[in-house]
Order: structure tokens, then sequence, then C-alpha cells
């Protein structure tokens, strides 16, 4: 193999000028295809340091976090009954066993944890619908700041319902207020968020959870 070699190193017609462009050439695109990818990685790896992007990835880790958290925690619920206004609906158990956050009766009102209420009140002989007009007009539309995002039709407890989702853009608020007319009565559910809330997480589902399922279990017991 050895004396080929030699022999076409010593022969006269290869084009020595030629071979000498190419490895040249291949030396230069070899070099930049090199320099092309570590500019691509630095950029990349800058890319990543941008605030937007830190924060982005510290609340996916954090929701990450509260997934995993909720996982861990056996979701079991109760049965809170109230012969004064005549319901009941079921909620974390997490929530009953915490003397702040589980139901509790205040006047004519039901709170659960920080931000649920049921509120019971005389409908003043006004159909759902009429109250519920009458309710937005006077509660929302006419406070600067509320915004009516949408209305709805439900049902709740076996009785028609109308859901009215909120917004109060000056402190960032937004929430669900449902209504629901029975027995001359009007029950007023309500969960609004936003800001700070001292209902312990950690040890159960969130709000917004527990506000579904009191509003999917409610049932009027007469």
């Amino acid at each position: 193999m050895r004396p080929q070699i030699l022999a076409k190193l010593k022969d006269p017609r290869t084009n020595w000028k030629y071979v000498l462009i190419v490895v040249i050439l291949a030396f230069i695109i070899g070099g930049g295809i090199s320099w092309f990818q570590s500019q691509v990685t630095r950029e990349i790896i800058s890319l990543t340091q941008l605030p937007q992007i830190k924060r982005l990835e510290r609340k996916k880790e954090i929701r990450e976090q509260e997934e995993d958290k909720n996982k861990e925690i056996p979701y079991e619920e109760v049965t809170y009954t109230n012969k004064k206004f005549g319901f009941e609906f079921k909620y974390p158990k997490t929530y009953a066993e915490n003397n702040w956050a589980q139901a509790r009766e205040k006047e004519n009102f039901v709170l659960v944890g920080a931000r649920i209420e049921i509120g019971i009140f005389d409908n003043r002989g006004l159909t759902l619908t009429e109250y519920v007009d009458e309710y937005v007009r006077r509660e929302f539309l006419e406070e600067e700041g509320f915004t009516v995002e949408s209305k709805e039709n439900m049902i709740v407890g076996g009785e028609e319902a109308i859901k009215v989702s909120f917004r109060f853009g000056g402190m960032g608020r937004y929430g669900e207020r449902i209504f629901v007319l029975h027995d001359q009565k009007i029950y007023i559910f309500n969960m609004t968020a936003g800001g700070e809330s001292f209902v312990a997480y950690e040890k159960g589902p969130d709000e917004w959870t527990a506000f579904s399922r009191i509003i999917e279990s409610f049932k009027f017991i007469k």
C-alpha cells in the first residue's frame, strides 16, 4: 500500500493546487459549522436567562409542585346540613376539620373557607330573572370598576339558576355569583378570587374546587 501512495505523490499528473484548494475549503467549511453551532448554543443559553423566561419557568415549577402536592392528598368529603335554611352540600373534609375554614352560619349567611359564601334573602316578589337583573344593575353596573363578563342559565339543587361571572378591575378580583329561587327565597352562592387567602391549601384543595363541589352537590331538604 505504501509504495502505491508514494507513487501517486510522485506522479507529475497529480494537481496539487486543486488538492490544496479542496483541503482549505474543507477546513473553512468545517470551522464555519463549528462556529455557527457554538453561536446557536450561546443564544439559546442567553434566551433562557431572560427575566420573562425565568418567570414562566418559575410559574410552571410552582404549578407542577402544587399539582404534585394535591396528588398526594386524598380528596375526602363531608356533608354539611343546615336545618335552619333547609339545605345541605358536600365539601372537603380538610375544610371541615379546620375551625376557621369549616362551614359556619352567620345570620343569613353560610361561610366556607375565606371567600365562599351562601346568602339567603327574600325575593321581594320578584322572579329569578328580575332579581338578578336588579342585582347586577345595583351591585355591578353602578359600581365603578365592576365588569359583568357573562350570564348563563344552569340548575342547582333541582332549581333553575343564573350564574353571573364578574371582574373588578381596580383590585384585580374576579369571581362568580349564582342565584337560585326556592320557596320565595333567593340563594346567592358567591365566590370571589384575587388577593391573599388564609385557607391552608396544603391541607386540602383550593377554594374553586370546594366551590364547584358545593354547587354540584347542593340540595334542598325542605
